[in-house]
């Protein structure tokens, strides 16, 4: 129970931090270089089961760049064109 309430923590920040004007680069950055690809997976599932859209989607259209690469490559999205 505490693991799934975790996740839904996480998925709620992640949305946060792509949701609006704006893109809480930190929080982002955070929680997608801490997490392990095997709970990075999870999370994705997560978050597009609560929010209805992809999380790298939302990490393409609201980051640029080096950054956006790294986070793109970290969250298993490295073969897409940016």
């Amino acid at each position: 129970m505490a693991q799934l309430n975790l996740r839904l923590l996480l998925i709620c920040q992640l949305y946060s931090s792509v949701d609006g004007l704006g893109t809480d680069e930190r929080t982002l950055a955070r929680i997608v270089c801490l997490r392990a690809e095997k709970d990075l997976d999870e999370l994705k599932r997560e978050y597009r089961r609560y929010f209805g859209e992809e999380l790298n989607e939302k990490i393409h259209s609201d980051t640029s760049g080096q950054f956006q690469k790294l986070l793109l490559t970290l969250v298993g999205e490295s073969g897409r064109r940016v």
